[in-house]
């Protein structure tokens, strides 16, 4: 059993060994202090047989929760469950169960499964169970912008971020490299080591990062919604956007790309990915850049207008120590596309309101509040040349400014096979690491969960301590896995503290308080008792950071909880336990029916899972070792009424966001009664796009579909722009209720030869059989490239992987597709348009035929010309604004009339002159099918309009020509509409 010491008091005094190369950063050193804290020596963990061995491997990857953080020399002591934090001087609680803080040179433990903080400039390793903060200032609010004043000396008449002359590198001073080797050096040091014994070369994971693209969209509302305009990839398009993390920086591109922001969602690792990338740096690994300098926003006091961007990078209390800060940030200055500045946790920015407007743009100029001083530099007008990168959740405060970014990588998580990796190298002992792998993937829903690196480290570290027990299970809920820990790492601690568990209902209380308010930081004052704020900050449920005031007179501690899972779980047992929340209050602040900020809305996000699994789960024994009350006298009012107001809900109308919110409410219910409402209620037809599914997302919806199958519903499934994996998209394609689905269609080829490979037969017929087209919008290049490869599998009866077997049966979607819409655009489809014109004769069944805004020109209107005769169901035509003249439809014109069952044309403002007026008059009584006709806006005149006036007499099956254009005059469209009132004068 890991060792858990008490933890002395917070002291307000600095960490002499950071971990950042500036304030506020996660891998800071303030090695500046004139009085170094004596290091105090950490009792060594021991284990005892069946106990929770060390951890084995803290953050190999990013968000990895079992990585470790130490802000001094001395590495940490592995075992501790939850995090390592550190203060100042006084050494943490080794093996604490939910964390460790040091308040001197000696880190804390390592393995804490909840989360690492540092009250100096060391901030937790991403994927800390609990979270990852540092120290730093107290974000304060909004105020005015006072005039910028200038440091030292004035200003010159042209900065370097705004100088079109060409640039002048100052001469190095010899300051600079005995500052850099000096950071170098640290920084090797102290992230070079995950814990004793363990370092990050040997157990980092590197989980691949995705490039992501922006879909500029137009309209009123197209900024709202990241995942309206973030581009989707199928599991090939990922393929081929993967990049490593040393090609970050190595792009041709980079002087194109001075802006990259990194988006993972919490526990996926975005600050343990930074830490690697300054280790990287601090070996030589980037040489592209002389300086790196790393800062988290969660340490900031951004609204105090008195930085400038050298007290940013070189004179807050957090900052390493310099000899000549000047000289170094002078010649920082004249080197800028030497620079990389990293801003770690950009969610946690508070004053965010106007950051695409700044008065900073001179480098050496102060009074500026430090938004101003990062709009400065996001918008390259402060420090141009830089190298900004910008790590945030996928929607946040950065959500607005996405389409300023040059380069948007993206963290996934762990794959399967980085899970099994992840386990096995947490339990050292290969037999045993087996054994609670087995038990892993028994628990399908949190095997799912896994996929979450924070999630991951929470259940190897329950396996750990009950893996002796053969009888022992994973729970089948997020809320029993929180529990659990939560419920463990109390254990642990109160164990080696030889004390009771103390009530921490007040830390319940405050977990909401922060979560209503907006707000993360608390003081000794909230906390309200001393013994409870060491007793949160020795199991990790809290972290401590060092506060400096905006003026360096003083420093002050200030705590926060460590980490956003844990905090609803509190703030929960909060809303659910006490009586002071009714059930009205319970339903209007958990289930979203009052309107929030949105940031305020995705910290509620997992409270509202927390709150339906609190109500309707046995969970009194868990909760019982947590809290010392354990009912509520309200609690089956409370329960009755979130169940009534789920059941209100009207599942077939939500979008799909709000949809998977509601299916996992319902799932941490286990309830039956509620599972076959919410699938009674669903549409025939689910479209789950724009909703990226994650794994637990797959299953919840799987498991929903799979355990009704008693009412005997149908579904048809619509899993395109979601990023499901093809695991994913197998389970659910596979369900009986599930008749008929659309994917993207290489994730669907690719399904297909993974279920021929291994043999599956049955549900490879069942997946062939069960694709819809119908409709089909191809709005990229790889969307006419896969459906001809579809129609090939369909005529060939072969996939084409090198050694596939005959099929059985051809694809019935293809014989099935009525509407296909052409959207690629001017610019690319007229490059595309020969490669659907090819596969046009083999699509019979076509009723509607969408080619609108393409420009495919006479070259076009020739080609589809030649394949017309073969859509003998084709109904609807729309050749709208494609730029087709005389010649084009000369050949177009008898196509035309050959179509035997076309009911609706549109030429609309294409290039067709008096000829092909005069051609398509020629022809269109012998169109006895077409009812409506437009060939408004196009070139011709009088002439022309005059012929098809006459040969519409001709038609009397017809019902509606359009016919205005400039060229015509008013007069003369006045009186053809006189003559016949068919003939539309404008356009509909």
């Amino acid at each position: 059993m890991p060792q858990i010491v008490p933890l002395s008091p917070v002291s307000g005094t600095v960490a002499p060994e950071l971990l950042l190369i500036s304030p506020g950063s996660s891998l800071s050193d303030s090695s500046n202090r004139t009085t170094t804290p004596e290091p105090a020596a950490l009792s060594s963990p021991t284990t005892a047989p069946g106990s929770v061995s060390p951890p084995e491997f803290l953050a190999m990857s990013p968000g990895s929760p079992l990585s470790e953080r130490s802000n001094g020399t001395t590495p940490g002591v592995p075992g501790s469950p939850l995090s390592e934090r550190s203060n100042g001087t006084t050494p943490g609680v080794p093996g604490s169960p939910l964390s460790e803080r040091s308040n001197g040179t000696t880190p804390g433990v390592p393995g804490s499964p909840l989360s690492e903080r540092s009250n100096g400039t060391t901030p937790g390793v991403p994927g800390s169970p609990l979270s990852e903060r540092s120290n730093g200032t107290t974000p304060g609010e909004p105020v005015t912008v006072s005039s910028p004043t200038i440091e030292g000396s004035t200003c010159e008449s042209a900065d370097i971020a705004t100088n079109p002359q060409p640039e002048q590198v100052e001469e190095e001073p010899v300051c600079v490299a005995s500052y850099l080797q000096h950071v170098k050096s640290c920084m090797r040091e102290s992230c070079g080591e995950l814990e004793k014994d363990r370092s990050m070369e040997s157990h980092y994971v590197d989980v691949h990062l995705l490039q992501r693209k922006v879909q500029v969209k137009s309209g009123k509302n197209a900024n709202k919604c990241l995942e309206k305009e973030m581009v989707f990839l199928s599991e090939a398009e990922r393929r081929k956007a993967t990049l490593t993390r040393k090609q970050v920086f190595n792009d041709g591109q980079m002087r194109k790309k001075q802006v990259i922001t990194l988006l993972g969602k919490p526990g996926t690792g975005k600050s343990t990915f930074i830490k690697r990338l300054c280790l990287d740096w601090a070996k030589g690994g980037l040489p592209r850049f002389r300086y790196v300098f790393s800062l988290n926003c969660k340490t900031f006091n951004l609204t105090q207008p008195d930085y400038s961007l050298r007290r940013l990078l070189f004179d807050l209390p957090t900052s390493l120590h310099c000899e000549d800060p000047e000289a170094v940030f002078k010649h920082v200055v004249s080197t800028p596309k030497e620079v990389l500045i990293i801003f770690d946790s950009f969610e946690d920015f508070k004053d965010h309101e106007g950051l695409l407007h700044s008065p900073a743009t001179c480098a050496k100029a102060g009074g500026f509040s430090i938004k101003q001083l990062f709009s400065g530099l996001f918008l390259k007008r402060l420090l141009k040349g830089c190298t900004l990168f910008i790590s945030t959740r996928p929607s946040g405060v950065l959500t607005p400014l996405l389409r300023k970014v040059d380069s948007i990588l993206e963290l996934r998580g762990f794959s399967p096979v980085e899970i099994d990796l992840y386990a096995s190298r947490y339990f050292t002992d290969v037999p045993r690491g087996a054994s609670a792998l087995t038990k892993m993937k028994l628990q399908k829903y949190v095997y799912s969960l896994c996929s979450n690196p924070l999630l991951c480290r929470y259940t190897c570290f329950l396996l750990d301590y009950h893996l002796d027990n053969r009888h022992y299970a994973l729970p089948s809920t997020l809320t029993g896995l929180a529990l659990r820990v939560l419920s463990l790492c109390l254990k642990l601690t109160s164990q080696t503290q030889d004390q009771e568990t103390p009530d921490i209902s007040r830390l319940c209380t405050l977990a909401w308080d922060f979560l209503s308010t907006h707000n993360c930081l608390a003081t000794d004052e909230q906390l309200g008792s001393t013994d409870l704020r060491d007793y949160g900050l020795a199991t990790e449920i809290l972290a401590s950071h060092t506060v400096g005031s905006s003026d360096s007179t003083g420093e002050t501690i200030s705590y926060s909880f460590a980490h956003a899972l844990i905090q609803n779980l509190l703030a929960s047992l909060h809303l659910v336990l006490s009586d002071n929340v009714n059930d009205k209050a319970l339903v209007s602040q958990t289930m979203g029916t009052s309107r929030r900020r949105r940031p305020q809305g995705e910290w509620l996000a997992m409270v509202q899972q927390f709150t339906m699994g609190l109500l309707f789960q046995n969970c009194k024994l868990q909760v019982s070792s947590i809290l010392h009350t354990t009912t509520s006298t309200a609690s089956t009012a409370k329960k009755k009424a979130m169940e009534s107001h789920v059941e209100s809900l009207k599942a077939g109308e939500m979008a799909p966001g709000k949809l998977l919110e509601l299916c996992h409410c319902v799932y941490e219910t286990s309830s039956k009664k509620l599972m076959k409402h919410l699938v009674k209620n669903l549409p025939d037809t689910i479209s789950l796009c724009g909703a990226q599914l994650t794994p637990p997302d797959v299953y919840v919806f799987w498991h929903l579909l799979q355990n009704t199958k008693a009412l005997k519903r149908q579904f048809c499934i619509d899993v395109q722009d979601t990023g499901i994996t093809l695991c994913g998209l197998k389970e659910l394609v596979g369900l009986d209720c599930v008749t008929s689905y659309r994917a993207p269609l290489a994730d669907t080829i690719a399904m297909w030869e993974e279920l021929q490979q291994s043999g599956e037969t049955d549900l490879l017929g069942s997946a062939m059989n069960k694709l819809t087209l119908h409709p089909f919008k191809a709005t990229q290049e790889d969307h006419i490239n896969n459906l001809a490869l579809l129609i090939q599998i369909h005529r060939d009866r072969n996939l084409p992987h090198r050694y596939s077997a005959s099929l059985e049966h051809n694809i019935p979607a293809v014989r099935q597709l009525e509407k296909l819409d052409f959207e690629l655009g001017p610019n690319t489809g007229p490059v595309i348009f020969p490669k659907l014109a090819l596969i046009i004769p083999t699509l019979g069944s076509l009723i509607h035929l969408d080619l609108e805004k393409n420009m495919i020109g006479n070259s076009g209107a020739e080609l589809l010309a030649d394949v017309l005769n073969s859509l003998s169901s084709l109904k609807m035509l729309n050749l709208s604004q494609n730029s087709i003249g005389d010649r084009g439809l000369e050949k177009l014109a008898p196509a035309l009339a050959a179509t035997p069952s076309l009911q609706g044309l549109s030429l609309y403002n294409n290039l067709i002159g008096e000829g092909g007026a005069e051609r398509l008059a020629l022809v269109l009584p012998e169109m006895r099918s077409l009812i409506d006709l437009d060939v408004g806006f196009n070139n011709f005149a009088n002439v022309g309009a005059q012929k098809l006036s006459d040969s519409l007499k001709c038609c009397p099956w017809m019902k509606s020509l359009g016919l205005w254009n400039a060229s015509i005059t008013y007069g003369k469209l006045q009186h053809l509409h006189q003559l016949d009132k068919r003939i539309r004068i404008q356009h509909l």
